[in-house]
């Protein structure tokens, strides 16, 4: 049922650029340990440790769609680490700002790459994505779904050490 909800409103945001959503205040660290349960047959397999630490905060969300958020950014982190490797996530208000960081430590991105990763379809390593069931679609839903809840996605990473993409909630997100 959920999955047949979120692909629902996915396919609305694709084709229409708005859904109806389901707004409701949840404590940041429930969604995170919902997502962290759905990622219990993933990560085993890849053989990464998930860290989670949380501020505690009640934020306004669609949850359906911001757990798909959380899970596209932690599942591209899984792609981009090698077993051994840890991912971490945080969450910090800082002057009444949430941001929220998926941090791998894997293959990183090339500067070059930064700009485009963002666009639908886009993929750096074509074979190596499909071959782990990409579409270059995960990135641009992000950043919609990111929008759509007041936020922005900003990405750090270097080749070689890794990514951090933060969440940042301050309102700017429609702007950008």
């Amino acid at each position: 049922k959920r999955l047949k909800t979120l692909s629902g409103k996915l396919m609305e945001l694709i084709t229409v650029g708005r859904t109806q959503l389901d707004w409701q205040t949840a404590p940041l660290d429930g969604i995170m340990e919902e997502v962290r349960q759905s990622l219990q047959i993933t990560l085993p397999n890849s053989k990464i440790a998930l860290q989670i630490m949380v501020c505690k905060a009640d934020i306004l969300v669609d949850k359906a769609l911001f757990k798909s958020l959380i899970y596209n950014l932690i599942d591209n982190a899984i792609k981009a680490s090698k077993a051994g490797q840890r991912i971490d996530v945080f969450a910090q208000q800082e002057d009444g700002v949430l941001i929220i960081c998926v941090q791998d430590y894997g293959i990183g991105i090339p500067k070059e790459e930064l700009h485009k990763i963002l666009q639908p379809f886009y993929m750096i390593d074509k074979s190596r994505t499909r071959k782990a069931g990409g579409a270059g679609l995960g990135l641009a839903l992000c950043t919609e779904i990111a929008k759509l809840h007041g936020a922005r996605l900003q990405i750090e990473s270097e080749p070689g050490k890794g990514t951090c993409v933060r969440i940042i909630f301050d309102k700017r997100g429609e702007d950008e």
